[in-house]
């Protein structure tokens, strides 16, 4: 927790009472002769001096610019943002910005943590997104739980860092902002108990690979955004690691780099085609292509051809707009292929995994308005399950939920939650 400035009294450390938090973060670390450092440490909390992290086992900074191959065991991404629906800087304060499709845009961080966890698997993520300054920026009920949310359901840690103004209520112990604080330890609490799925391996058929970085970065993590927001399920592969990684689990692939991969992992690919694949690529995989058979495209713009048991795509023209990459790409896989497919979910982003150690799946869903909707939501997911376990915020204990068969899998009616849910699939 980024521990407020105003809290210079030892006896505000009683806010952390019943709650996991452990360590503090201070932005200038203190004075051996503080009596909070003192009493902080009297009471086994780990105190970080944010102006030098390092010396607290932290890789911290811009996710581009962190050693993800230096030895800590940390690793705080301090360009995260914070999670929401993006409102208008104008002066219509209610209103939402929305991108190309005319949808709200959404401020998520998922996609960074996933990132993260595929060039460093061994590090602990953590998202250090503070909330917005300034009177236009109000932090809603529930944002701070969405901020836990959106960092917990993609295996990452959020740091914890209170407004100003709830700091300073809490301090004055005002009733409404004690009755936050405590609705915010009961979300820490929620997530921490179920900290094991944190672990899980991704359940997407789609694996999306770049080096995602120098000239690769910008248009390679915004697609990884994109594909998140229109709930394009996908596994993250760097190059380097993508000729030794399992592809059998997949159905496509999306190589989003202008230069071509590695020889190894070229040959992969086109036996990855062969066997039933989708291969998404800019022009040099027409090398590979060049062989195959035209066949009709689904998306303008692309030179589709069949090539063994499956299909190689290439872009007539290099790609510019991420927006579009990720779109075509959608379209050309078919969301046919989707494993989870949402149901009035436009403010929601799900991830789909496999938790360690048990047997059954999971699929956890955020929601970033950061309340509940009054359009119900529902799912459908590719096969039935002996059984589908809810769980919410409001319902931690959970219910079981009751499946529907339609002809593509189950359908799953969702009663109301507010910013996350999760089912557990048991097979």
């Amino acid at each position: 927790m980024f521990w407020p400035p105003a809290w210079k009294d030892p006896k505000s450390l009683d806010w952390l009472a019943g709650t996991p938090i452990n360590c503090l973060v201070f932005a200038a670390g203190l004075p051996e002769s503080d009596p909070l450092r003192a009493e902080a440490l009297r009471r086994n909390l780990a105190i970080v001096d944010w102006s030098k992290p390092e010396s607290s086992g932290i890789a911290a900074g811009e996710a581009s610019k962190i050693a993800w191959s230096g030895a800590q065991p940390v690793a705080a991404i301090t360009d995260a943002v914070w999670p929401g629906i993006r409102m208008n800087s104008a002066a219509r304060r209610d209103a939402a910005d929305a991108g190309p499709t005319g949808a709200p845009w959404i401020d998520a961080n998922g996609w960074l943590a996933q990132l993260a966890h595929a060039r460093a698997p061994e590090k602990t993520v953590w998202l250090a997104g503070k909330p917005p300054a300034g009177r236009q920026n109000v932090i809603g009920e529930n944002a701070y739980q969405l901020a836990l949310a959106d960092a917990a359901a993609s295996g990452a840690r959020w740091l914890l860092s209170l407004d100003d103004q709830l700091a300073q209520d809490l301090a004055a112990r005002n009733e409404a902002a004690i009755a936050r604080w405590k609705k915010l330890a009961a979300a820490l609490r929620f997530f921490e108990e179920r900290r094991a799925w944190a672990g899980g391996q991704s359940r997407a058929v789609v694996a999306v690979i770049s080096t995602f970085s120098g000239g690769n970065e910008f248009l390679a993590t915004e697609v990884l955004n994109l594909a998140a927001r229109r709930n394009l399920l996908h596994t993250v592969l760097l190059t380097g690691q993508a000729a030794s990684a399992d592809l059998k689990p997949l159905k496509a692939i999306l190589c989003v780099d202008a230069e071509a991969p590695p020889e190894t992992l070229r040959h992969k690919l086109e036996a990855f085609v062969r066997t039933g694949g989708l291969l998404i690529a800019p022009a040099w995989a027409g090398n590979l292509s060049a062989a195959g058979k035209p066949i009709d495209s689904p998306v303008a713009g692309y030179d589709l051809r069949q090539l063994g048991g499956g299909r190689v795509a290439v872009p007539n023209a290099p790609w510019e707009d991420p927006y579009r990459v990720a779109a075509d790409a959608h379209v050309l896989i078919s969301h046919r292929e989707d494993p989870v497919v949402l149901f009035n979910g436009g403010s929601l982003i799900a991830w789909y995994t496999a938790p360690p150690g048990g047997r059954g799946e999971l699929v956890q869903l955020v929601r970033y308005t950061a309340q509940a909707q009054g359009q119900p939501v529902s799912l459908r997911l590719r096969r039935g399950y002996s059984s589908v376990n809810l769980t919410t915020l409001e319902t931690p204990a959970g219910v079981e939920i009751p499946q529907t068969k339609v002809k593509a899998g189950v359908e799953l009616a969702l009663p109301p939650f507010g910013v996350f849910a999760a089912l557990e699939l048991r097979l």
